[in-house]
């Protein structure tokens, strides 16, 4: 991302085959950004997708989201997208779908059955983690610069396993950024996906604490917390010299959202000159035809069911 035309990225994750929900989100986004500058060359408000994995399985339209996905790649827009463990499973490169629950399995097998080959390689090369962001020069008093997010659907220490659902969670995926150079490039902050639930982590030396949700809001962790109430729209601001700490991060789900509010959730970082702004937006969709599809596709009823209980 390019800080001094102040960039934006639109974040995703757990989109599971709900093109429906993605292309909602693509519209709300272009309108919440309506009137602003730096928009991309295709028309589009953002210049790069950061997508926390989960792109299929549960839903019914595999190929449509995949296919929005690699259309977005090939109009200019950097798709920086990683694997979940229903990717994994729809793609077939192990055996994930013997680790899930049945009616999850179910679905894999369907995707599995009407993906493209093309489209199902194109999974299969996704990488486990990416770094993304802007570049922070000698972060932790390392030599050089690093990128300011890793993506990881489950934690850098486990992309496709553990749930950043706690803040013990948590901060073993930075541990791991911090102990582990070799193989997962140092980053200050994390982006994760996973659970369906929109939430963030705040790290600091003397401010370790967590703040989940409430009704759409996206959560402000650390020293100023009582004096931010943040509700749908509102920003969280990360600085460059992590001078309000160290962050993981999630944006809530796309296609699949389980914090009992059944609009699609999503987040839009911008670069400012400090650091990066991130928005966290909801957005209903067309809920009854997603679910008139699943039905019709024979997936399972408690799959089609939860969409409109965001459960």
């Amino acid at each position: 991302m390019d800080a001094k035309h102040k960039e934006r990225a639109l974040i995703v994750s757990d989109i599971h085959s709900n093109a429906h929900a993605l292309r909602a989100v693509i519209d709300d986004a272009t309108k919440a950004l309506k009137g602003r500058k730096n928009f991309h060359a295709s028309g589009l408000p953002f210049h790069e997708i950061w997508c926390v994995g989960d792109l299929v399985g549960y839903g019914p339209e595999p190929n449509e989201v995949i296919d929005m996905l690699r259309k977005f790649q090939k109009e200019g827009i950097a798709v920086h997208a990683v694997k979940g463990n229903h990717d994994t499973a729809v793609a077939g490169i192990t055996n994930a779908r013997d680790h899930m629950h049945t009616a999850a399995a179910q679905c894999a097998e369907h995707n599995a059955s009407i993906i493209t080959p093309e489209n199902q390689r194109w999974l299969a090369s996704l990488p486990d983690t990416a770094q993304v962001g802007p570049k922070i020069e000698n972060p932790a008093g390392l030599t050089g610069s690093r990128s300011m997010f890793t993506l990881a659907h489950g934690t850098p220490d486990s992309p496709q396993g553990t749930y950043a659902d706690s803040y013990e969670s948590a901060l073993y995926g930075l541990d791991h950024l911090d102990a582990d150079h070799e193989h997962t490039p140092y980053t200050p902050h994390v982006i994760v996906g996973h659970t369906h639930d929109p939430r963030a982590f705040q790290f600091d030396p003397d401010h370790i604490v967590e703040h989940p949700a409430e009704d759409g809001s996206f959560p402000f962790l650390g020293p100023a917390a009582n004096d931010y109430s943040l509700l749908h729209n509102d920003k969280l601001h990360i600085l460059n010299n992590q001078g309000n700490g160290r962050f993981v991060i999630n944006p809530g789900s796309v296609g699949q959202p389980r914090d009992h509010d059944p609009r699609a959730s999503y987040g839009i970082a911008e670069v400012t000159a400090s650091g990066i702004r991130i928005m966290h937006r909801r957005t209903p969709y067309d809920v009854p035809s997603v679910q008139k599809k699943m039905k019709a596709e024979g997936l399972p009823a408690s799959m089609y069911q939860r969409l409109s209980l965001g459960r």
